[in-house]
């Protein structure tokens, strides 16, 4: 694929080092969104950044999220060409826009069916946890039939871990645990959801100041000014739960749409798509050499997304399914690999400790019990997690008393033949290389005086003959020739490693 097969029509949008055209394919007379990205101009960490999105499009087929159609490589000029699907309407922010030109507000009908359709796209993304990290109205995208799609996945990220450190994104639209340069996750996704929807219904965002410290302070408090009264307290107290300071405080995608508020604004029938199990794919790296991207970059998907309706409470039991199913792989308190102990340093009474257990959590600040973590009826699973949690609770008690503990030997497992063979051939590969280690025998040179009057908290030792003082030294001497040949002999080793290295890097430059 190359540039002559698409038909420019117009540019729809400069950044400082992309364009964005809208073209026509000529292969099938419909319109695309085309980026081209000058990829000489951009730095090792901003080309990963643009390779990543095309990862990240063509990994996620969703309704709400922008489709990716292809990427290719314009040799001529350097530049990445991503082809994308076409939001015909424009983007949020020019919708917002439109209305504060008109001196009028946002039905509230419209901003319930773009909300919900936002969530949906933005749940498709962190069950895959990929977090957006740059959602705001200007990436929201608009279709004249009402869908709504996220787009400009350029600084998504995807979550290797549970949290992330890097700062990035929009200063208005940013969680308080961004700006304070704290580790993050997808709550702060939820947050920038929260601003988008606060600005459809007062067409500003909710936090604004004259200078980044005014609106530091504005974020970290989390006070903003009240929605217009024309609106109903649903949507108001949907944005007071989005735009909650702690981000354990709120709700996922998969909690929002279960929000009555939200289920009871749905449509009867909702379109789903009929896709199976998705995948993400593997990261593209920047090659070498620019000639061979195209070939990393993944295959054109002109195909459209196939879509079904189903009734409204089927969607939502498959949500809660979904839930469930979440909870009970990332809840720390079932997790056995994570253990919620108290802090060293700091005596418990009795009280505190028999009220620290499998079903509630000591809060950090108060000693009182937080009754937000209690957990519903336990399995026979969480059963005996919690037997073992009492078990080392009575432990810590003792460590906390002053009582010793006895340790206990853990019998170990019993290892496999073939790890066994395994490590055999090891050593008998290292011996070969080596030789038999023997003990290294250091001189430890004394005066006489030192030998003469002996430590009086160590026993004397018997004096030593001529004799053997000489088989020693020549005993040392021995080793160190054995030490000299096997130190040349891992040098050799070393050389031909790097011999073949070169060799094959020369024959992965000839092709």
């Amino acid at each position: 694929m190359s540039l002559k097969d698409f038909q420019i029509l117009q540019e729809l949008g400069e950044g400082a080092y992309s364009k964005v055209y809208k073209v026509r394919r000529i292969a099938d007379g419909f319109e695309y969104a085309l980026k081209k990205v000058k990829l000489q101009s951009l730095s090792d960490k901003e080309k990963q950044n643009a390779l990543n999105e095309v990862r990240i499009l063509a990994s996620v087929r969703h309704a709400n999220v922008i489709q990716y159609k292809e990427a290719f490589l314009e040799e001529s000029t350097q530049s990445l060409c991503i082809v994308m699907e076409y939001a015909d309407d424009g983007d949020l922010f020019q919708k917002i826009v439109e209305c504060q030109k008109k001196g009028m507000l946002m039905a509230e009908k419209d901003i319930w069916n773009y909300f919900t359709q936002i969530v949906k796209g933005l749940k498709a993304l962190h069950d895959m946890k990929i977090y957006h990290r740059d959602l705001k109205s200007a990436n929201v995208f608009m279709n004249a039939d009402g869908t709504v799609k996220l787009g400009d996945m350029n600084v998504s990220k995807v979550a290797k871990k549970i949290l992330l450190y890097t700062q990035t994104g929009t200063p208005y639209y940013a969680s308080p645990e961004v700006w304070k340069d704290q580790p993050y996750d997808s709550k702060s996704d939820i947050w920038s959801l929260g601003c988008v929807l606060y600005e459809m219904t007062t067409l500003k965002p909710p936090f604004r100041a004259e200078d980044m410290n005014g609106l530091y302070k504005k974020v970290v408090r989390g006070y903003y000014p009240k929605i217009p009264t024309i609106y109903s307290q649903d949507l108001s107290n949907v944005i007071r739960a989005l735009l909650q300071v702690q981000p354990h405080l709120r709700p996922s995608c998969d909690k929002i749409l279960q929000l009555s508020a939200v289920i009871n604004r749905m449509d009867d029938k909702v379109l789903i798509e009929e896709e199976g199990a998705k995948f993400l794919l593997q990261t593209i790296r920047v090659p070498r050499v620019m000639h061979y991207l195209t070939d990393r970059l993944p295959k054109p998907n002109y195909a459209p997304i196939k879509m079904m309706r189903i009734d409204k409470n089927q969607f939502i039991q498959t949500l809660a399914v979904q839930k469930s199913s979440q909870e009970n792989v990332e809840d720390p308190l079932i997790n056995s690999n994570i253990e919620h102990l108290p802090r060293i340093g700091r005596r418990l009474d009795d009280s505190q400790i028999q009220s620290y257990d499998a079903s509630s959590v000591l809060s950090k600040k108060q000693n009182k019990v937080d009754e937000s973590y209690i957990l519903p009826k336990p399995s026979l699973e969480i059963a005996s997690q919690a037997t073992k949690n009492t078990e080392k609770l009575s432990l810590i008690h003792q460590i906390y008393a002053g009582n010793p503990v006895k340790a206990v030997k853990k019998n170990k497992k019993p290892m496999k033949p073939e790890i066994q063979i395994l490590q055999q051939k090891l050593v008998q590969k290292k011996l070969d290389i080596e030789g038999e280690p023997k003990p290294l025998l250091i001189k430890n040179v004394k005066h006489q005086q030192e030998e003469k009057s002996p430590s009086p908290f160590l026993p004397a030792l018997p004096a030593i003959s001529k004799e053997k003082r000489v088989m020693k030294d020549n005993n040392e001497d021995e080793q160190l020739k054995r030490i000299k040949q096997t130190e040349e002999q891992i040098q050799l080793l070393k050389e031909r490693q790097l011999k073949q290295k070169r060799k094959y890097q020369l024959r992965n430059s000839e092709k």
